[in-house]
Formats: structure tokens, sequence, C-alpha cells
């Protein structure tokens, strides 16, 4: 036997969980574009850091060279031999 009154009560339930889920998918929503654009963030600075580091290290190259050089020129100039 059915009450009359169930299919309203069941109705209202139903429409509070969709309401329910409704929210929670906005909230996950909003958060996951707030995630993005911070790993976005994220990422293009640490590219900007990978750049500025490679940048680095190619002028410490040219510098140890150079170094490389003059220590070679004092070798010579105070032994009187060239380098092998």
């Amino acid at each position: 036997m059915e009450s009359p009154g169930i299919i309203p009560i069941v109705l209202t339930g139903m429409g509070m969980v969709a309401a329910v889920l409704l929210g929670v998918w906005g909230i996950v929503a909003r958060y996951d574009d707030r995630v993005r654009n911070r790993m976005d963030a994220l990422r293009d600075r640490m590219d900007a850091q990978g750049r500025e580091t490679t940048e680095q290290l190619g002028q410490l190259r040219e510098r140890m060279a150079k170094l490389e050089g003059l220590l070679e020129g004092l070798r010579e100039a105070i032994t009187g031999k060239r380098a092998a």
C-alpha cells in the first residue's frame, strides 16, 4: 500500500541531493581552475629559471676556458715549455 505523501518526499530528497551535487561540482571546478592556474604559473617560473641557469652555465664555461688559457700561458712563462 503506497502512501500518497511518499512521492513528494522522495522527489524533494532527490532535488536536495541534486542541489548538493551541483554545488560540490561547482566548487571542484573552481578549485580545479585555481590549481591549474597555479601549476601553469609554477611551470612558467621553472622554465624561466631553467633558461637562466643554462645561460649562467654557458657564461661560467666561457670564464673557465679563459682561466684555463691564462693558467696555461702562466705555466709556459714559468717553465719555458709548452704544455702537451
